[in-house]
């Protein structure tokens, strides 16, 4: 008859090499993500992050309308370019000033409140 803690120790020790198994089948699984499946995540946090800059309200005063084709359309290349030096702007503010982000946090939840 085996001890009473070898016994326990071998019930233990299979449920924790289990419990690595699933773990390490589920890290695997979230790592093997298809090019297609991170093409849609990819394309999916572009659109939403082009819905962020027209929730801003700042497209009016770039005459950006909605439908326009950067690519083709050149008279609208400066304003293309000051739109990004914005969020260059913003980017580096964000980086060194640590009051700034809790300024556009403020900002940012006024702006969802006021829309609903």
């Amino acid at each position: 008859m085996k001890p009473l803690v070898s016994t326990l120790w071998g019930s233990y020790e299979k449920i924790f090499k289990q419990y690595l198994k699933r773990l390490e089948t589920k890290q695997y699984r979230s790592m093997k993500r298809s090019p297609s499946s991170l093409r849609k995540a990819r394309t999916r946090t572009l659109i939403q992050l082009g819905g962020l800059v027209e929730k801003s309200g700042i497209l009016p005063y770039l005459d950006i309308n909605m439908g326009d084709d950067f690519q083709l359309q050149e008279d609208l290349k400066e304003n293309i370019d000051i739109l990004l030096g914005s969020l260059v702007d913003i980017k580096q503010s964000l980086e060194h000033d640590p009051a700034y982000k809790k300024l556009a946090l403020k900002k940012g939840l006024v702006a969802w409140i006021q829309e609903s």
